[in-house]
């Protein structure tokens, strides 16, 4: 047995290993890093230049959360099953990443539930009718400009706005609607405006033909 001018004291140990006095303490009543002596009278701990090494592995294991009896193992063990036991923590490691990122998505999601993808409008057809045939006129009819050729809708929180120009005229107009969704724009073109014209109001079907 060495005698204590050979030994470390527990406060020695810490720094030399990055482990705390406290943890040491836990490591020596769980078996994992026994001192090498223990005064009978003050209850001291000391410990060999041998177990520097074995201090700092508990260390390391321990940072990245390697359970106790694992750790107790790893201590004793030949260096090819301490890398066993290393793959066999990194693999549960990075399964318990993946999984804590599901977690985060669906807590993601609580925390701020997706929008609608898609906007609903439920309006009269007479209303949405009235409102194509006071802006149906100031659509544009220049090739060169087929960017004025339609009707440029605007979905608002209570309805739906619609504007249309041929450069030289402005016409706008509203109706009112239940909006289910975010805000929403899209231009049809006047093809489409006046199938939808015609599909409101059969009877008004060759007013734009």
């Amino acid at each position: 047995m060495p005698g204590v001018s050979d030994l470390h004291s527990i406060g020695e140990l810490a720094r030399a290993s990055g482990l705390t006095v406290s943890a040491l303490r836990f490591y020596d009543s769980a078996g994992v890093l026994e001192p090498a002596l223990v005064d009978p009278v003050t209850g001291y701990r000391w410990y060999t230049e041998e177990q520097i090494a074995p201090a700092r592995l508990v260390a390391g294991l321990r940072r990245i959360g390697m359970p106790v009896p694992e750790i107790a193992a790893a201590v004793r063990a030949e260096p090819a099953t301490v890398h066993r036991l290393l793959d066999t923590h990194l693999r549960r490691l990075v399964d318990g990443l993946a999984d804590a990122r599901r977690e985060v998505t669906r807590l993601r999601a609580l925390v701020d539930p997706p929008r609608p993808a898609a906007t609903t409008l439920l309006l009269s057809p007479t209303d949405l009718a009235a409102a194509v045939d006071a802006v149906r006129f100031a659509v544009g009819a220049d090739p060169e400009l087929p960017m004025l050729s339609g009707v440029l809708l605007d979905v608002e929180s209570d309805g739906v706005r619609l504007v249309a120009t041929d450069r030289y005229r402005l016409a706008l107009a509203r109706a009112g609607a239940d909006v289910d969704g975010p805000p929403a724009r899209a231009f049809v073109p006047v093809d489409l405006v006046d199938q939808l014209r015609a599909l409101l109001d059969p009877a008004d079907a060759d007013r734009y033909g």
